[in-house]
């Protein structure tokens, strides 16, 4: 067989026609999928071994993620899971290969570390009489595609005249206007609808970059009903979206709504990056300010996100969404005044009295008034508001405060609520790592999953979960930030527990310079004091971590809020660290007796016999 070099630039990696190489002791045969080392041979995957030879080209420099679809998957719509379990059996398959380690690069990609003289054979260029042959098809194809192309202009020049072109351009943006309006109405009727007008969009002008853009953000945002009976529809649908949103920068790399829908599907760090991108590029767009405030406050940058939001509202000075945000952001910054004048504004310049209710329980939430929250729940049904929300909240809080009584009322109403309490069932966490660990990275409570699978002695599951997605804790803030603050003190005590005492304090640090920002910032969220009493409660400090636990107790948490959802001290296995010290004993029985205190408040309102609707959908 001859052998000839890997392909260059941006080709697809064929592997029939790389050559063999040295990989430090090992030697690599790409056409035979084997990689022989220390007397044996390990048969890995066809994308396995395309992403090996793609690295070994880059002679150790980073490859980002686009190239490695791009020559790997020949740029299909992949998605990031489906990058990161090939990743992951490349690390497994060279890990026997002494001095060869594949590493990530935070925000940029992977490279691979080797012995020097690794990539001498792999980069060296093909023999000349190689050459001539690829530069000759090269040439043959391209001239049969310019020729290919001619035809094609020629035909579309003649079948289409200028007038029949704006035509359809203009119908393109008759029906992207309306499918905008569909899907800030924010329901899946909505978005189903404005999906279908969208796709007649593109059908009509495929180079309507702005319809490809509202398509991608349209196919993303209901993928949590999808998942309900797809549990693959969360990564189906995200690949998708991506495609569309890139296909639109593709036509028109300027396009604000463009950088917009890829910032609102990646919805991390990165994604922060394109938000930022695309309120430069549209200043005015009251939309796009309202997601970037969305993200900077889950990037925690609360005082940046409470700008945004006000700006946002400036330019529309009548979204119920933009006053919710703003009222929401006023409230965890510690202006309780000026976010209830604003839920006041919602309730007069809306005339949605129902989004205005939504604002007051939220925020009664966010200041430990749960049974305030319920009553206003339960007030939102009698109305007849749409139900989810408030059933969602008030089986959510009837939970936490161990009203059972309520819970089973609002099952029988609403079977789908207890989807909701699911993570509190034993051994819930386990059989959704083991069998849709992409879910389990997605749950909304996935730090009350994480404290399931420590408290019951299921660290190594909890680390397999971590190890088969993230090189790093660098990578694991990178690209979920959101969650990775969740989790990080179960997974901390994990590897503490196993010995991996370096990464737990890398992790440590990601965790506390977090927390430092939310103090900074002026969060005054519960997670703030609960977080440091669980870093003191990981640090041996028992009297650091009661200070903190009263801290929270007397700012009026009870056992609410966020990931820390129906959290009891006494049950928690970080806290069970220093639970036998005086301090945390006091400090524990001084947060029963406050949960308890508020339990009473709840039963007071004798919801069990509240007037709902007999059935509520």
């Amino acid at each position: 067989m001859t052998q000839q070099s890997v392909a260059s630039g941006n080709e697809r990696i064929d592997l029939a026609r790389s050559r063999d190489f040295d990989l430090g002791a090992a030697h690599v045969r790409p056409s035979l999928l084997e990689i022989r080392f220390g007397g044996r041979t390990e048969v890995v995957e066809p994308r396995v071994m395309q992403l090996l030879v793609a690295l070994v080209r880059a002679g150790g420099a980073p490859v980002s993620r686009d190239e490695l679809i791009e020559t790997c998957w020949g740029g299909l719509i992949v998605s990031d899971d489906a990058v990161n379990q090939s990743v992951s059996k490349l690390r497994r398959a060279v890990a026997g290969i002494q001095g060869v380690t594949v590493t990530s690069v935070p925000r940029v990609g992977y490279r691979i570390v080797k012995p020097a003289s690794a990539l001498v054979e792999a980069s060296r260029p093909p023999t000349l009489a190689g050459a001539r042959r690829a530069v000759t098809l090269s040439a043959i194809l391209a001239v049969a595609s310019i020729l290919a192309f001619d035809t094609r202009s020629q035909a579309d020049a003649t079948a289409q005249s200028p007038s029949l072109v704006r035509s359809r351009s203009g119908q393109a943006d008759r029906l992207h206007a309306t499918a905008v309006g569909l899907f800030r109405e924010r329901s899946r009727p909505a978005y189903a609808e404005a999906e279908t007008l969208l796709r007649q969009a593109v059908a009509a002008d495929p180079k309507h970059a702005p319809s490809w853009a509202r398509l991608s953000m349209v196919v993303w945002a209901p993928w949590w009903w999808a998942a309900e009976k797809d549990p693959q529809a969360r990564i189906r649908l995200r690949s998708e979206a991506i495609g569309y949103a890139r296909r639109a920068l593709a036509l028109d790399p300027r396009l604000a709504e463009g950088h917009q829908a890829l910032g609102f599907v990646l919805w991390n760090a990165q994604g922060l990056r394109y938000l930022e991108r695309a309120a430069v590029l549209d200043p005015n767009d009251a939309e796009i300010r309202q997601q970037l405030a969305d993200l900077l406050e889950d990037q925690l940058e609360l005082r940046r996100a409470l700008a945004e939001a006000q700006r946002g509202l400036e330019l529309e000075p009548t979204s119920a969404r933009g006053m919710q945000t703003t009222a929401a952001l006023l409230g965890r910054l510690g202006h309780q005044d000026d976010a209830e004048a604003v839920i006041d504004r919602l309730e007069r310049m809306t005339r949605r009295a129902s989004d205005a209710r939504r604002a007051r329980y939220m925020l009664s939430i966010s200041q430990g008034k749960l049974a305030d929250a319920a009553g206003q729940c339960s007030r939102s049904l009698v109305l007849g508001d749409d139900p989810w929300g408030p059933q969602a909240c008030l089986v959510e809080i009837a939970a936490a405060l161990h009203n059972q009584g309520i819970v089973d009322r609002l099952l029988r109403a609403q079977p789908k609520l207890a989807d909701i309490l699911a993570y509190k069932e034993p051994g819930y966490s386990v059989r959704l790592a083991q069998n849709r660990p992409s879910d389990w990275w997605a749950d909304v409570f996935v730090g009350a999953l994480a404290r399931q699978l420590v408290a019951r002695g299921n660290d190594r599951l909890l680390l397999s979960l971590y190890d088969d997605r993230y090189e790093s804790a660098d990578q694991l803030w990178a690209e979920q930030h959101d969650r990775a603050d969740m989790v990080a003190p179960s997974l901390i005590l994990a590897m503490k527990r196993s010995g991996r005492t370096d990464e737990a304090a890398t992790l440590r640090a990601h965790w506390l310079a977090d927390i430092r920002k939310m103090q900074v910032e002026g969060d005054n969220y519960f997670r703030v004091p609960v977080w440091s009493a669980q870093m003191a409660a990981l640090d041996g400090d028992s009297a650091e971590a009661a200070r903190w636990l009263n801290a929270a107790v007397s700012a009026g948490w009870k056992g609410y809020g966020d990931d820390v959802l129906a959290f009891e001290p006494d049950r928690d296995p970080v806290f069970a660290l220093v639970r036998d010290s005086l301090e945390m004993r006091r400090a524990i029985a001084r947060f029963k007796a406050a949960a308890a205190k508020e339990a009473e408040a709840l039963k007071q309102l004798k919801l069990t016999s509240a007037n709902w609707p007999k059935r509520i959908s």
